[in-house]
């Protein structure tokens, strides 16, 4: 931790890789078959993804989601499920883009 701010403070820039990119939201438990298998379509695409294994509600999973420093979240519901599209919410403007979950890793990418 020092280092890293030592570093900060001389203008060497690291990236912090153990941010995850994006940080997949279940809306119930019995979607988490689901979301494992998006998270590793994203990570088999190259992104850094994670979800939630304990049950947590969404709203504390949004919070966690913000505490690990996610850059963006999507809230995986049965409606998502059936349409194919969820909502990617970048947590640092609030900003929300409509995307098809077989188009989600594509569209990260766009927008690294």
């Amino acid at each position: 931790e020092r280092l890293l701010m030592l570093l900060e403070t001389i203008g060497v820039e690291i990236e912090n890789n153990d941010k995850p990119e994006l940080f997949v939201i279940s809306q119930n438990p019995s979607l988490l078959p689901k979301c494992m298998s998006i998270v590793k379509t994203l990570r088999d695409g190259g992104i850094s993804a994670e979800t939630e294994y304990t049950g947590r509600s969404v709203k504390a999973q949004f919070r966690y989601a913000d505490k690990i420093g996610a850059k963006s979240v999507v809230v995986i519901g049965e409606s998502e499920i059936e349409s194919g599209e969820v909502n990617v919410k970048n947590l640092a403007t609030g900003e929300q883009e409509k995307v098809k979950l077989n188009e989600i890793v594509n569209y990260i990418m766009e927008k690294r």
